[in-house]
């Protein structure tokens, strides 16, 4: 009886935690925002992108990135920003 008693704690004690942490985990409120600010950076890049303001594009990116380049095969390269913004100034010259 005593075995079965510290089991049913057990079990009725896991099931609390797996509640309580569904419950915390599901706030939704966060995940709306957060999806808010990503759909206006966005919107933020591409509208710079189609004004040509490549100052700006490249102000968007972090110091330091790793991105695929097509122009360089499937491979992860390295940029800084700098470089970013040269490449993306470069490319006016080909899609004016």
């Amino acid at each position: 009886m005593k075995n079965q008693f510290n089991i049913s704690i057990t079990k009725k004690a896991l099931i609390l935690f797996m509640l309580i942490t569904a419950l915390i985990s599901c706030n939704d409120k966060d995940v709306s925002n957060s999806t808010a600010v990503n759909i206006e950076i966005t919107n933020q890049y591409f509208e710079n992108f189609n004004n040509h303001n490549w100052k700006k594009v490249a102000e968007m990116y972090a110091e330091t990135v790793e991105c695929k380049d097509p122009s360089f095969g499937n491979k992860i390269v390295r940029r800084a920003k700098e470089q970013i913004f040269q490449r993306i100034s470069e490319m006016e010259k080909s899609y004016p």
